[in-house]
């Protein structure tokens, strides 16, 4: 990362890798379900198999801008992900009361190119007007192939692949104008995002339109030396044109109102109501079907709308002076939630994408943090949630109820430094399917020699036997799966980090911009 400082002008040059190569990744699964009178089962056992991926950025950025009048910003940068995955699996199969044995074979790439170019300008007009826009184009080059075999007795069974390319651009642009007074904020906005998606692979019917404009009106402020406010109103509309050539179109209200009652000068409350929208993905909304099994097929779905999210919450934070304390409850309602869900055409289960009838979560959370020394050299967390989660699609309605816990520890001593943290297993809804955000711990040590030097070393998930990741299948009768991953190179993972900063002239603070627009939808099978 280099950034070169001149007058009010910065040049800024990145370039940042992520590079993982493993070669003990196993996937297990399970995978039960009935078909014309027929019942297919399959207990999948992994091997060790390898697993690479270059994660890539190169970025050039220019800034110019004076205090209290002007920002200028503009970069062009270039994103790429390779990806490799394979798998072998050993496999019994049970058709009826037949049992099979058999060998599985998969190889699964994916990869993208994406250039963006990203253009912001603020300006300050006799310091009560402002004027913020930013302008981000966006373009992907997406490939992925997928090749899935079982052999019994060295003879192919069973067989499946899919093959998508796909060229997609991207266009978002917002402006909005703020208008401050004495005790308030004024503000007007728009922004418009425009995709355009072309599957290569197909001949005809092979592309995706989506158009979305978001107009909104808002005022922030002070009501007396209590209270402090945040109101606003938007409109949401959405264009969809499929690749059936079907055009859908979708008009939303948006409302926001947030509210802050100081109790005193260590302690507030907290309170936020507002309502978004969720568009489909483009991935989401490209059919591409494939089979998973021989009667068992995964394939997006051209006709989802989007969903309309409410969300309630209120918070209470105090501040000691060595302790502070953070509690929240939040309710969340989210209409024609898009999700993966099972269906069944009497021939085939289809897994695919699809609008639940609503989607609710509860929640509770609790953030704690304490100096228990005058010196401030330990410094302890624990952040803590308990959630209840209800899904209702057609005739199904099926819950669940979750934890987290997150507890850190911080020693400062001198030039020494000493972190330690954990992350319990968090298991979710999301949709049909139960997912788990693995858990996770690491212990580091950091060392300042000089001015400008650290050195770190550390292990991460220490007493582990592996990273471990479960989907399954929950809220439906149509299929029982359960898939696990692992990757035992993770577990035990040590490393060490040496970081220099090299500082030669005039320092600058980084530019602070009000508004980042991003797009992260590489168009396949939600693999951003």
């Amino acid at each position: 990362n280099f950034k070169y400082n001149w007058g009010n002008s910065q040049l800024g040059v990145t370039y940042n890798i992520n590079y993982r190569n493993y070669n003990k990744r196993i996937l297990d699964e399970d995978i039960s379900y009935a078909v014309e009178g027929t019942t297919y089962q399959k207990q999948k056992n992994g091997k060790k198999s390898p697993y690479a991926y270059e994660q890539q950025m190169a970025e050039i950025s220019f800034n110019n801008s004076k205090s209290d009048n002007y920002i200028f910003s503009t970069k062009l940068s270039f994103n790429s992900l390779n990806r490799r995955r394979s798998s072998a699996q050993d496999i019994i199969s049970t058709v009826n009361d037949r049992i099979f044995e058999k060998i599985g074979q998969s190889s699964d790439k994916d990869k993208y190119i994406s250039p963006v170019l990203d253009m912001y300008f603020s300006k300050t007009f006799n310091a009560k007007h402002e004027l913020t826009m930013n302008l981000v184009g966006t373009y992907y080059k997406s490939d992925y192939d997928y090749q899935y075999s079982e052999l019994s007795d060295g003879l192919t069974d069973f067989e499946t692949a899919t093959d998508i390319n796909l060229d997609k651009y991207s266009l978002i642009g917002e402006a909005i104008y703020n208008y401050n007074m004495k005790t308030a904020q004024l503000y007007v906005g728009s922004r418009y995002m425009h995709n355009n998606s072309t599957q290569q692979n197909l001949s005809s019917n092979n592309q995706t339109l989506t158009n979305e404009i978001y107009s909104y009106i808002g005022a922030t402020g002070m009501l007396g030396k209590k209270i402090n406010y945040s109101v606003s109103a938007g409109v949401n509309g959405n264009i969809f044109t499929t690749i059936d050539n079907k055009e859908y179109k979708f008009i939303y209200f948006r409302p926001q109102v947030k509210l802050g009652y100081f109790i005193d000068e260590s302690s507030d409350l907290t309170f936020n109501y507002e309502v978004n929208t969720d568009n489909p993905a483009v991935s989401s909304l490209t059919y591409n079907p494939y089979y998973k099994d021989a009667n068992y097929l995964f394939a997006g779905n051209p006709n989802l709308k989007p969903s309309n999210n409410h969300d309630l919450s209120l918070s209470y934070f105090k501040g000691f002076k060595k302790f502070v304390l953070n509690a929240e409850v939040a309710y969340s309602y989210d209409k024609d939630a898009i999700a993966p869900v099972f269906q069944s055409d009497d021939t085939n289960i289809i897994e695919t994408f699809g609008n639940l009838d609503n989607a609710q979560n509860m929640k509770a959370s609790l953030f704690l943090q304490w100096y228990p020394f005058s010196n401030n050299i330990l410094r302890l967390r624990l952040y803590s949630e308990v959630f209840h989660q209800i899904n209702v699609f057609g005739n199904e309605k099926w819950n669940h109820t979750g934890y987290s816990f997150i507890p850190s520890i911080n020693l400062a001593y001198k030039k020494w430094g000493v972190s330690v943290f954990y992350q319990t297993e968090k298991k979710s809804l999301v949709g049909q399917t139960m997912k788990t955000i693995p858990s996770m711990a690491s212990v580091e040590v950091s060392y300042s020699p000089i001015k400008n030097l650290t050195l770190t070393g550390g292990i991460r998930y220490p007493f582990y036997d592996s990273w471990k990741q479960t989907t399954s299948v929950s809220g439906t009768s149509l299929l029982q799966r359960t898939e696990t991953e692992r990757i035992i190179n993770n577990a035990n993972m040590v490393y060490i980090n040496i970081v220099y900063n090299f500082t030669f002239g005039k320092n600058k603070p980084n530019l602070k911009l009000k508004m980042q627009n991003k797009d992260k939808d590489s168009g396949i099978l939600n693999r951003y």
